[in-house]
């Protein structure tokens, strides 16, 4: 059963009709076209000066400019685009603890699943962070993986693996949460895939 947050603060379980454009969390109203549209600009100007940085390396080499706007530069770890993406990770897993305490209070079945997503959206910003993914290039060399993208990028197995197993986990949830909500995950996850 998909969850909506009322007016009240409460979290109701029909986002087949969901209570307006705008959402209530303990006390602080937030609309969801302003939320989008702020997530999509951050997003369009972090993108675009990435491109920029991308571009200025390519043609002027490295100087002060090309340093100064490597921040924004997605390839790396370290970068205002990966802070952003560890912010909005950590957003989702507070209010995915705030949908699953709700659901568990009112007895709902799926709130162990929404309390699972709440951990792995706490786990995947964590991760994000603190560089994790990145470590596995250790483990690489000890299972004599040599497939050759792995060599650059020996996470992408492991995460494969991962998304697979969580995917499995969570077809009951979205069997139970409704068809446009399921589509809404299933767009984030490819998108964050």
């Amino acid at each position: 059963m998909p969850e909506t947050i009322t007016p009240s603060g409460t979290l109701s379980s029909d986002l087949t009709h969901p209570a307006g454009d705008s959402t209530n969390i303990l006390g602080v109203t937030l609309s969801h076209s302003a939320f989008v549209r702020y997530q999509v600009g951050v997003v369009a100007i972090m993108l675009a000066i990435c491109v920029f940085h991308y571009l200025w390396v390519e043609f002027f080499g490295k100087d002060l400019i090309a340093y100064a706007s490597g921040i924004f530069d997605a390839g790396r770890e370290n970068s205002i685009p990966t802070w952003f993406s560890v912010l909005n990770l950590l957003l989702a897993s507070g209010l995915l603890f705030l949908v699953a305490y709700d659901t568990r209070r009112k007895g709902d079945p799926v709130s162990r699943r929404w309390f699972v997503l709440a951990v792995l959206m706490l786990v995947l910003s964590m991760d994000e962070g603190a560089s994790l993914h990145e470590r596995l290039q250790k483990t690489q060399q000890y299972t004599g993986v040599l497939i050759p993208v792995l060599k650059t990028h020996p996470w992408v197995l492991y995460g494969a693996v991962f998304a697979t197993g969580a995917f499995l986990y969570f077809i009951p949830f979205l069997r139970q949460i409704g068809l446009r909500l399921t589509g809404l995950f299933m767009l984030s996850g490819g998108l964050f895939l």
